[in-house]
């Protein structure tokens, strides 16, 4: 079942979003230019799925860092795996799909523990 749900995950994840919004375009005028940078500097108040471009969970300084410093790859058209072949290892605690590039995204099987209540 677990694999099931990696398998249907990781589909989605490699399909275009179809909203149209481009990773980086923070003032949505369809580029990403250094007045998304701009922008992002001034109105740190975006939605965190717009503006955290580092990963980190909220929107702040480093995500404005990081969008001046990596716009022009924000411009690069993404590129989707044509074919994949995925590898479980849920025995050892990790699965990964291999494209045909040689290039690997890695899942880990995180095991939680209840601890008072609240889980870690």
């Amino acid at each position: 079942m677990k694999n099931t749900y990696f398998i249907f995950i990781s589909l989605i994840a490699l399909l275009p979003l179809s909203s149209g919004l481009q990773m980086g375009d923070i003032n949505k005028d369809g580029d990403v230019d250094i007045a998304d940078v701009v922008y992002l500097f001034k109105n740190r108040d975006v939605p965190v799925e717009e503006g955290d471009l580092n990963c980190d969970g909220s929107v702040d300084i480093a995500d404005v860092v990081y969008l001046f410093r990596n716009y022009n790859r924000f411009r690069s058209p993404v590129v989707f795996a044509e074919k994949f072949t995925l590898k479980p290892h849920w025995d050892e605690g990790y699965c990964y799909l291999e494209d045909s590039k040689g290039l690997y995204l890695l899942q880990i099987k995180v095991r939680r523990q209840k601890s008072q209540g609240l889980w870690r």
